[in-house]
Order: structure tokens, then sequence, then C-alpha cells
């Protein structure tokens, strides 16, 4: 469903915007997050839509300037690369957060083809890039 599609997307931004305040000011790093930490974070931002804790994955890349960051989604060939890495850096570190979820097209309107991967699935992807902020 398109709409819904959209909507999934709406929440992923929303939650990537959200979540990654948790890494500018430095929480995530003072606690010692883990991957899985921040992952529930993250799923405890988006409210039911989807299935976040097995279908969501989050990626957290740190660069040496912002001209250096990498936004485009892992995908070869329509296949999506469920390879994900967690650096949240420390302050002053330039960082991307990107969250990716394959979401299932079953019907496309109009003979609109909304699919981006290999079976059909369509890759929803929102990615914020910060500076850390000083928090020590």
């Amino acid at each position: 469903n398109p709409m819904m599609s959209n909507l999934a997307s709406e929440l992923l931004e929303a939650a990537v915007a959200d979540s990654s305040r948790l890494i500018m000011t430095g929480q995530a790093q003072s606690a010692n997050f883990s991957q899985a930490q921040f992952k529930t974070a993250v799923c405890a931002r988006i409210y039911g839509l989807f299935d976040c804790a097995n279908g969501l994955y989050v990626n957290v890349q740190t660069y040496a300037s912002f001209s250096a960051v990498n936004t485009t989604p892992p995908v070869t060939n329509g296949q999506f690369n469920t390879t994900t890495t967690y650096n949240p850096g420390d302050v002053g570190n330039i960082v991307a957060v990107s969250l990716y979820y394959q979401w299932p097209i079953y019907v496309s309107m109009l003979g609109n083809n909304l699919a981006n991967l290999n079976g059909g699935n369509r890759l929803l992807s929102a990615t914020a890039v910060f500076r850390v902020e000083p928090y020590h």
C-alpha cells in the first residue's frame, strides 16, 4: 500500500531525527550503548507500524568530514546488504545514523512498481548526519 509506505517513511524520518540526538548529545556514548541497545532506543520511537525488532537495520558510522559521508543505501543489484556497523564516535566527530526497513509491496497501484529490491520489497531509509556536541 503506497499510503502505508509513505507513513512508514515518515515514521523512520522522525525516529532517526529523535534517536540521533542520543548520539549527538553524548547520551549513547556516556551510557556505553551497544548496537542492540541503540536499536532498542530507536524502536521505542517507532509506534507499531512495522516489525522494528526483526526488520529494522540501524547503521551508525563516523566520518572525518561532512564531504566524506556516504548516504547511499547499501543495495547492490537489487539486493540489500544487511551488514551494519555501530560507531557513535566522540565529541566533534561527524556521525551518520541510517535506518533501513524492507517494506513488502503486495500490489502495485496503476501499474507503478514501487519495489526497488529483488523479491518485491521497497527499501525505506532515513539518515541524519551531524557533529557530536561537547558532552564531557
